[in-house]
């Protein structure tokens, strides 16, 4: 069985790993949750390069790269057949989507101000409580306490996020300690920053979300038993949106975040 994470853009067998393009990804994700179907090449155009004008020369050097990937793990006989004319398709039951649990130390990004703009009522995550209370003394130390002023005045989501960027700024030399305690996690997801809590597995509808929204961006994803958020900051735009659904809502909440990040462009 090859596994594929469609977070961290690598196949990986129990012996071997080989990494692909976020692009690549991108179409092999599309293939998996299509299978076993023949999807057309437009479609897998429009899915992978959005609205970047290319031809099916590029989607042909994206499949073939994916080939050698799988050549590279030892996997002799693709599990991607081609449809002549038509486009592509994968056989089923030969790569299962996984999500490995990884953490990374990332650059600094560029300092930033805290969220001017909420387009979704926010619900405060129970599992963050102890979160911003350690926040909050962080904050104390370093003499931040204007953020704390308005710290009631937003959600708990949206202060997360912000407060990342403030870190930074503000050099808060004990986050990262408290930030790799197991309760949030912080990975890059192509051009974004993705804040997760440790025990939320991201679902393949929300990891293509992730893969198809990409911009400079830093994101949350907070997993509930009866409804999940969502908190989309875009640092160069200096907003965000923040919203509460409910899993059978995710297209619509899908919807509003695809608006939002092209309303940015």
């Amino acid at each position: 069985m090859i596994n594929f994470d469609p977070v961290e853009n690598k196949l990986f067998t129990d012996t071997r790993c080989v990494g692909i393009s976020h692009r690549e990804g991108l179409i092999l994700a599309l293939l998996i949750q299509r299978a076993p179907d023949v999807i057309e090449k437009k479609t897998i155009i429009a899915h992978a390069w959005g609205n970047v004008c290319v031809g099916e020369t590029s989607l042909a050097k994206s499949i073939s790269a994916l080939r050698q990937s799988f050549l590279k793990l030892g996997i002799k006989e693709s599990p991607i057949i081609t449809a002549p004319r038509i486009g592509y398709r994968i056989l089923p039951d030969r790569i299962e989507c996984v999500e490995t649990q990884k953490q990374e130390t990332l650059s600094p990004p560029s300092p930033a101000s805290p969220v001017q703009e909420q387009t979704a009522e926010p619900r405060p995550l129970g599992d963050l409580d102890t979160a911003k209370e350690n926040i909050k003394t962080l904050l104390l130390k370093n003499g931040t306490s204007h953020v704390l002023n308005a710290f009631n005045a937003l959600s708990i989501t949206l202060i997360m996020v912000a407060l990342v960027i403030l870190s930074y700024k503000f050099n808060v030399t004990d986050w990262h300690p408290y930030y790799s305690d197991g309760e949030i996690t912080q990975q890059r997801v192509g051009e974004l920053i993705l804040l997760k809590s440790s025990s939320a597995r991201l679902s393949l509808p929300l990891r293509a979300l992730l893969a198809s929204n990409q911009c400079d961006c830093i994101v949350f994803v907070g997993m509930g038993d009866d409804e999940n958020d969502l908190a989309w900051f875009h640092r160069r735009a200096q907003d965000a949106i923040n919203l509460t659904y409910r899993t059978s809502q995710f297209p619509v909440a899908a919807a509003q975040i695809a608006q939002f990040v092209e309303e940015r462009k």
